[in-house]
């Protein structure tokens, strides 16, 4: 399947295919993080105006 005399990447297609996912699990994280952080910070600068 593979031709290793000429297959310079010591990474498989499923390391790569893993590490992507990986990372775009981690953006999608940070992402959710940031909308959940913009919802929260108007509701505590009402509950310390308050």
């Amino acid at each position: 399947m593979w031709d290793f005399e000429n297959f310079q990447n010591p990474l498989t297609d499923k390391d790569c295919q893993l590490v992507s996912v990986r990372i775009r699990t981690i953006l999608n994280g940070i992402e959710k993080g940031k909308s959940k952080i913009r919802r929260v910070l108007p509701l505590r600068k009402a509950m310390l105006e308050a």
